[in-house]
């Protein structure tokens, strides 16, 4: 799971979150929300210290941020496009990317992001149920329903701010 995390909140330390489904759909059509300017920056694993993959969120447009990864390990740079969803006043990432061959969908829920803008809290949602999913009607009920149940989710990861 953890390689599947850091690959979907991938400016999050997310690019290694290899272990979560896919979806077909986001949780909405398309964005709602415009970005948040508190989730721009490079960012890396809080625990991990000088030896952190580092990830780079950058403003795409006004709805959309794409995302960057610097693998620490193997000096591999990954990819990705996402943009904010509201479920229950919650923030989710639906963060576009590629697992193994397959393009879709993994959502991050962004837990909190402290006042100053330095540190984020986030859970990566894994459940297999998204992949047999054919809406992103389904989507959305489908976290709506689920988002307070702490098995919902893969992992929790504290990011802190680089620049």
């Amino acid at each position: 799971m953890k390689s599947s995390f850091k690959y979907s909140l991938i400016a999050f330390a997310i690019l290694s979150l290899f272990g979560c489904n896919v979806a077909k759909f986001a949780i909405d059509d398309k964005p709602q929300m415009n970005i948040d300017p508190a989730l721009l920056g490079k960012w890396k694993v809080e625990k991990d210290g000088k030896k952190s993959d580092l990830y780079n969120i950058t403003k795409q447009d006004s709805a959309h941020y794409f995302i960057t990864v610097k693998e620490y390990k193997n000096k591999k740079i990954d990819t990705a496009y996402a943009f904010l969803s509201d479920v229950r006043n919650s923030k989710f990432l639906n963060l576009y990317c590629k697992e193994d061959t397959t393009w879709g969908y993994m959502f991050i829920r962004i837990i909190d992001i402290n006042a100053n803008h330095s540190k984020i809290t986030a859970a990566c949602v894994s459940d297999t149920m998204f992949h047999s999913m054919v809406s992103a009607a389904q989507i959305r009920e489908h976290i709506y329903n689920n988002m307070t149940d702490p098995e919902f989710y893969s992992d929790t990861m504290h990011l802190v701010k680089v620049k």
